[in-house]
């Protein structure tokens, strides 16, 4: 286990090195990139890691997409070498560090030659034909182009409460992602972790006080024709519009076969997340059949319908079908669905008592008002289900407990940078005499008394049929240029037992900061401090690595 350990180790380090020479031979005289990838998020401001040195130029528009639509546009109002800032055209999804952005539009560059130099320069003018949003930069025949990050990081809990429950955890991270492979529409993503964790003293009888915890979560090459006629997947995959069934080592492949119509096929063995030699083998296969229209970006459907299923040998463990679709209509309303029907027979019926029995659903919708308000609301439910891991359990233990849930929200971009969000929950199971609502309350301003300080304060409660508790949090952060950001905040957790009368709470305050160092790499430093009736010690956490 320790000889495997410390390979994981050398590969990874390997991998950051060619990385980062790779990264660092990347010139002006490579072809454009048509993806930038999310650096850092204000309240109006998004700032990219890539400028005019990376082909980011002012007026430049990039986007996010999720399947063909095109969810948020930005703008480069502000381009320095190697980094970016956008304002928000369009859009409602929340853009997060890390994710990566597509080319959608750029200004046209007219190449002009000094009378007194043979070198030529690159000048920006305004491009004279409209900007489209409704079609991606075509990336084939461009160069690879490496995406991803690597990161060592390193925790330490210290327990003063006397329990001897100190705790110490050394993690690897690897993200990887490589377009273009071959100057072909191939893409290579690789996403491990090697997490070793150390205990003081082990938390149940026979259990070890440390132990590696190695995975590989996703190893996939993936092929996206250009014409979007046929794409597939192989090796560590999560199939495209069959997510229910799970990561599978195997692959997929996806056909349009005209008039909007798609269909697919998958297949492969559920994966080995930790080295072990009892763990229970199961094959999963699935299809699925959909239809998708799209309407000058205005109106766009979608609606999916697959089938998945997952045996151990001949052995049953579970078999589905799962309906996925949404409905976009204008550029401010909505809707999504999601249904899971398990389909039982064999053994599984006999546990069951029913041939088909609805498992999971899900709905949602989101209305844009205007610029300043968004609404939405999600129902859901949920029932346990029967499969070859759990088919020994008694069925008092695994009774077919139906959960049920509603949430609604409401979000408020103000002027002044001010911005407000409030939910409210409702959840239900089916034992349960009473139901859980929760109310959460956000609000952030940034602005004050700098352009780069965030303030955001948090306030939630609940009641449950067990518990009712509530807490609250107040967040300050500081950014100082493009390099260091500094964040102070406090915050309080207080619950009343309704079995006992009992009352307990809990205090917490933490200091963090971010570095962003030279050539992508960067530094995180977390100390948490905690006190109360159920936890009181501290926390640090260390993290180093290096965007590429």
């Amino acid at each position: 286990m320790a000889r495997r350990s410390i390979w994981n180790a050398i590969l990874f380090a390997v991998v950051t090195l060619v990385l980062s020479h790779s990264t660092e031979c990347y010139s002006q005289a490579t072809p454009l990139p048509t993806e930038y990838r999310v650096k850092y998020r204000s309240i109006d401001r998004v700032y990219l890691e890539g400028g005019k040195a990376d082909g980011l130029v002012q007026g430049d528009r990039v986007g996010l997409y999720l399947g063909d639509s095109l969810v948020v546009l930005l703008e480069v109002a502000y381009a320095s070498d190697h980094s970016a800032s956008c304002k928000i055209i369009s859009g409602e999804a929340e853009l997060k560090t890390g994710q990566i952005l597509v080319v959608v539009s750029r200004v046209e560059r007219v190449e002009t030659a000094p009378a007194d130099s043979d070198a030529t320069s690159t000048a920006t003018i305004p491009s004279t034909a409209p900007l489209t949003t409704t079609t991606r930069t075509k990336r084939d025949n461009k160069a690879t182009r490496v995406y991803g990050s690597a990161a060592l990081q390193w925790m330490k809990q210290h327990d003063e409460s006397g329990g001897g429950l100190d705790f110490s955890q050394s993690t690897m991270r690897l993200n990887l992602r490589a377009n273009n492979l071959w100057s072909q529409p191939m893409t290579l993503v690789i996403r491990t972790r090697g997490q070793y964790d150390d205990r003081s003293r082990s938390y149940s009888s026979g259990a070890s006080n440390s132990e590696w915890d190695n995975r590989i979560y996703e190893l996939s090459l993936s092929y996206d024709g250009v014409d979007n006629t046929t794409s597939f997947q192989v090796g560590r995959i999560l199939p495209r519009h069959l997510t229910r069934v799970g990561y599978v080592d195997g692959a997929a492949i996806d056909r349009h076969v005209g008039s909007g119509w798609h269909i697919g096929l998958s297949g492969g063995v559920k994966p080995r997340w930790q080295y072990s030699s009892d763990e229970i083998t199961l094959q999963k296969y699935g299809g699925y059949v959909g239809y998708e229209v799209r309407s000058n970006n205005a109106t766009q459907f979608e609606q999916y319908a697959a089938f998945a299923g997952e045996y151990h040998g001949s052995s049953i463990s579970r078999e589905l079908l799962h309906l996925q679709g949404s409905l976009k209509v204008g550029r401010g309303l909505w809707f999504s669905n999601q249904f899971e029907v398990d389909l039982n027979r064999g053994w599984r019926k006999e546990r069951s008592g029913a041939g088909l029995e609805v498992s999971s659903v899900y709905l949602s919708a989101r209305w844009r008002i205007s610029k300043q308000v968004t609404v939405g609301s999600s129902y859901d439910t949920r029932r346990n289900y029967w499969t070859y891991v759990q088919q020994s359990i008694a069925d008092s233990l695994f009774d077919d407990q139906l959960r049920r849930g509603a949430r609604a929200d409401l979000y408020l971009n103000l002027p002044f940078q001010l911005n407000f969000n409030s939910q409210i929950g409702y959840r239900k199971a089916a034992d349960d005499p009473d139901p859980t609502v929760s109310l959460v309350f956000y609000a952030s301003k940034s602005g004050i008394p700098t352009s780069q300080t965030r303030i955001s304060a948090r306030y939630s409660k609940f009641n449950g049929p067990t518990n009712d508790g509530y807490n609250y949090s107040i967040r300050v952060a500081q950014r100082f240029g493009e390099v260091l950001t500094l964040e102070a905040a406090n915050g309080l957790y207080r619950y009343d037992l309704s079995l006992n009368g009992d009352s307990r709470s809990n205090k917490w305050w933490e200091g963090v900061l971010r570095l962003e160092a030279i050539r992508n790499w960067y530094a995180d430093l977390l100390f948490q401090q905690n006190s109360g009736d159920d936890t009181d010690g501290y926390t640090f956490r260390a993290e180093i690595g290096r965007r590429f």
